[in-house]
């Protein structure tokens, strides 16, 4: 796997811890019995919490607020796949998955992080109206429940990742730009879009040294990696 994670192993651990404190408090994990966990790959466990703390310390600081951050961005994207699991009772689901939602507000105080509140909230709306628009333009897709053309949601997280970790990073206007387009980027790899060209030359934007260069490594892994699952929302 990519060296980026091994680099980040320590701030990746603590996202982990993060998550874990927030699900584990006593009367979470009784709401919580009986409900399986979506399964995820190394990947989709690290790769977001990655781009937020990568783009946060392009200034050569890791603010500690990234890690809560990090954290707020992987429950939004264990939201999305709670909702998308229609192979258990819908209903459960859907309410398990708004609250998952629901937990980044209480991250977002922990870390003193309130001035994300609104993109966040705007993020988990972008989700729930595009697979709207698809429901709307291909309703037949409800009934076998397979919704194709659904990773769009990876995109959206992914930018949302290095948009709001280079702000917290107090980047330049011109670098958080070039953020704003490598999330993309790596989004679309991430939903199986062949990018991989386009990424690395985006990439070569980025001052030459370890982030470049374990971005790239990344992006080669993506370009032969198909995505595992689907993100959507019901």
């Amino acid at each position: 796997m990519s060296s980026l994670f091994i680099l980040l192993q320590p701030q990746l651990e603590q996202v982990s811890q993060c998550l874990n404190e927030e699900t584990n408090k006593r009367k979470r994990r009784r709401m919580l019995e009986g409900f399986s966990w979506p399964s995820l790959s190394f990947l989709e466990r690290n790769l977001l919490p990655s781009l937020v703390l990568l783009s946060s310390r392009s200034q050569g600081h890791l603010f500690p607020k990234a890690v809560y951050l990090a954290a707020v961005l992987q429950f939004i994207f264990l939201a999305t796949l709670t909702h998308n699991d229609v192979e258990q009772q819908i209903g459960p689901r859907i309410l398990i998955g708004d609250y998952f939602y629901a937990c980044f507000f209480n991250l977002l105080c922990r870390g003193k992080i309130l001035e994300f509140m609104e993109p966040l909230s705007n993020l988990i709306c972008d989700i729930h109206l595009d697979v709207v628009r698809k429901l709307d333009c291909n309703p037949e897709e409800t009934a076998d429940k397979t919704y194709p053309n659904s990773f769009k949601e990876r995109e959206y997280l992914a930018v949302a990742a290095t948009v709001l970790g280079s702000r917290l990073g107090q980047t330049n206007s011109r670098e958080a730009l070039l953020w704003e387009e490598i999330g993309r980027c790596i989004g679309k790899l991430w939903s199986g879009k062949p990018e991989g060209v386009k990424t690395l030359r985006v990439l070569e934007k980025l001052a030459p040294g370890p982030t470049r260069d374990m971005l790239g490594e990344l992006v080669s892994h993506l370009s032969v990696t198909s995505p595992l699952r689907r993100v959507i929302a019901l």
